[in-house]
């Protein structure tokens, strides 16, 4: 039998998202993505940043499968350069009409302020196939559209996730941290790069926690692995995930004693996408990968590892609707019933309340924050925190060279963290780090100008 091209459309799309749509039922909701949608008219998917882009008249469709009946809220995720853009989205059987409008947002650029706008607080869906399209008539500026969320009304609101959050009040009362991406790929400033087992036997905890000290910061997050899955330290179930990237060496211990001598504070980075190899995993192994891992360090650590910060969370969520973050806590909080966690979800809203900080990924100097506590853009209701680079891209990776420059003024980094500080914001500044555990002269001076603005001493 001859099929119209409409029905071939939705076949195609099916086709596409069945993954995604069946995975999305353990998390009590869909989340429809770019990567799974159709494109008519002026609307195009950047697979890099993962969003979708529409300028002009266009149209956007998905089908997914409705596992359960009830009550849902329908919102899109998404940011415009525009004051209001009309919209139309068929969900089923269901018309819904009105407008995106710029989002509020710590960000200059309003095209990376994400928000989420509810377009119904209550639509009901039946269980089964269901086909959803968004349309733009006409789009005066642009918009950048991440999402939309089909959720159930009784979990919208995970209040059970906000109750397991621990206290933040060492990290609202630091006014500022340093970061360091210490890898695999770290370059010395002269010659060539020892091998990274070389490089983690010959690094010096106790200088570099002096030179942290030096800066007055009041916490650490250093770096476990990056680009590639290295660790600095011999953890078993690592290296049962990937073998020979582990060291002998236990640099994380000596750097947390160093730390500890100092009353600083460490707190662990890991790229899940690297460590879970993303895209090579299921999600059940996925998950178990950082279970294992993140017990192991837990255990190993205790009191010694105060928080994590885990990189990739945008595209494993995307990838892994399954993975219900709840279930990891047990495991995040293993030795420590008091570290925090944050999940990076960069600029768009995070997916999941159970974490106790905002990642806060902006780069530079932005907005300051206006509460303790989000109460607008990506991070509503999460204890606020801003991470920003000050030299090196992240990693200072260029062989046989000086540190990058810095990229602001004293006055603009102090007025930032001091802002923030009046609000209990604390500020994470990464430090480009040489192989040898130094940093540059322009950021040793800088964060000595920053150390006696801010502690006064």
């Amino acid at each position: 039998m001859k099929q119209s091209a409409f029905a071939v459309f939705w076949l195609l799309v099916a086709s596409q998202f069945c993954f995604s749509a069946e995975a999305a039922e353990a998390r009590g909701g869909i989340r429809l993505y770019g990567a799974t949608a159709h494109l008519t008219g002026a609307a195009r998917f950047e697979g890099g940043p993962k969003w979708l882009v529409a300028t002009g008249q266009s149209a956007i469709g998905w089908t997914t499968y409705v596992s359960e009946e009830g009550e849902y809220r329908i919102t899109v995720v998404h940011a415009s350069d525009a004051p209001s853009t009309a919209f139309a989205l068929a969900v089923g059987s269901s018309m819904l009409n009105g407008t995106l409008a710029t989002q509020p947002g710590v960000f200059e650029d309003p095209l990376i302020n994400f928000g989420r706008t509810i377009v119904a607080d209550r639509v009901r869906l039946g269980k089964g196939p269901l086909r959803v399209q968004l349309e733009f008539p006409k789009i005066a500026g642009q918009l950048r559209i991440r999402s939309i969320e089909l959720l159930p009304v009784d979990v919208v609101a995970d209040v059970e996730g906000a109750r397991q959050r621990v206290s933040t009040d060492w990290l609202a009362r630091a006014a500022y941290g340093v970061m360091f991406h210490w890898t695999s790929e770290s370059q010395p400033r002269h010659g060539p790069a020892a091998s990274y087992e070389e490089a983690v036997k010959k690094f010096d905890a106790v200088s570099f926690a002096r030179m942290v000290q030096e800066t007055g910061a009041a916490y650490v997050i250093f770096t476990v692995n990056h680009a590639k899955p290295h660790c600095p330290a011999p953890i078993a179930s690592w290296e049962r995930i990937h073998p020979g990237s582990t060291t002998r060496r236990d640099l994380l211990a000596d750097i947390a004693k160093a730390l500890a001598a100092r009353e600083i504070r460490l707190t662990l980075y890991i790229a899940s996408h690297t460590l879970g190899e993303l895209g090579d995993s299921s999600d059940a192994q996925y998950f178990q990968i950082h279970a294992d891992v993140l017990s192991e360090i837990g255990e190993r650590y205790g009191n010694r590892v105060a928080g994590y910060w885990f990189d990739g969370w945008y595209q494993s969520s995307e990838a892994y609707p399954r993975i219900d973050l709840r279930k990891l806590i047990p495991h995040v909080r293993a030795g420590n019933p008091s570290r925090i966690v944050a999940y990076n979800f960069w600029v768009y809203p995070v997916e999941t309340a159970w974490q106790d900080y905002w990642a806060g990924e902006v780069g530079g100097v932005v907005r300051y924050a206006e509460g303790r506590y989000a109460q607008t853009g990506s991070a509503i209701g999460l204890q606020n925190h801003f991470l920003l680079f000050a030299d090196a891209p992240w990693v200072h990776s260029a062989p046989n060279a000086e540190m990058e420059p810095l990229r602001f003024s004293d006055r603009d980094l102090i007025d930032f963290v001091r802002m923030n500080a009046k609000h209990h914001v604390p500020v994470t500044i990464n430090l480009g780090i040489y192989q040898d555990g130094t940093i540059g002269e322009a950021a040793r001076r800088q964060m000595t100008a920053l150390r006696q603005a801010i502690r006064g001493h």
